[in-house]
């Protein structure tokens, strides 16, 4: 379990004292008050970033409460140019949360993959793939319109039936079905109804 953190500056929670962001705090050097900005940004060779006044500078390279300074906590990779607060770190890449894999940087991922593993329910399982065909006619208010179901397409296997490529199933019967005219309410009512 992760341990966490008040931070003084903006009195939230936090795991990190390297990572936290709040509008209390510089995100150069983690100290609160936030530093002024001075004309010219200052360059540290050593963790490759640039510090808003000597101040901040200095700052940074003060310790911590857990005995590293920001500087040797917290670096700009000199190949990719990106922040780098771990010791392991890929040229170009990023930790994404969904894939829990470091990721290209620009790499889209909007769900976590699925595990191609069965759950274990043994032959009373049905697996159901379905299709909305959307017309959007109506309009939803001046700038937007709503998708309106006019057909669904629905095919479905069963654990017995799942090695058949086309046919019927004698467990899960038919496999495909296409429902139009309330659509919706009629996949949902098929989908409720009892089977062996």
């Amino acid at each position: 379990m992760e341990r966490r953190r008040v931070w003084k500056a903006c009195n939230k929670s936090c795991s990190s004292e390297i990572t936290h962001v709040c509008d209390k705090t510089c995100s150069d050097c983690m100290t609160g008050p936030p530093c002024a900005f001075s004309e010219v940004r200052l360059l540290c060779y050593k963790c490759n970033r640039h510090f808003r006044s000597r101040t901040c500078f200095g700052n940074h390279k003060q310790s911590t409460a857990k005995g590293k300074s920001i500087c040797e906590s917290k670096r700009c990779c000199t190949t990719c140019g990106l922040l780098v607060t771990g010791d392991s770190h890929e040229y170009n890449k990023r930790y994404c949360a969904n894939c829990k894999q470091n990721r290209h940087v620009g790499h889209l991922c909007y769900m976590r993959p699925l595990k191609d593993v069965f759950p274990i329910a043994g032959d009373k399982v049905l697996y159901v793939v379905y299709d909305f065909e959307t017309t959007q006619n109506r309009r939803y208010s001046d700038k937007a319109t709503r998708h309106v179901p006019h057909l669904v397409c629905v095919q479905q296997f069963c654990s017995q039936g799942e090695d058949v490529e086309d046919g019927d199933s004698v467990r899960c019967d038919t496999r495909k079905h296409s429902f139009s005219d309330d659509s919706v309410g009629k996949m949902i009512l098929y989908l409720r109804e009892t089977r062996l």
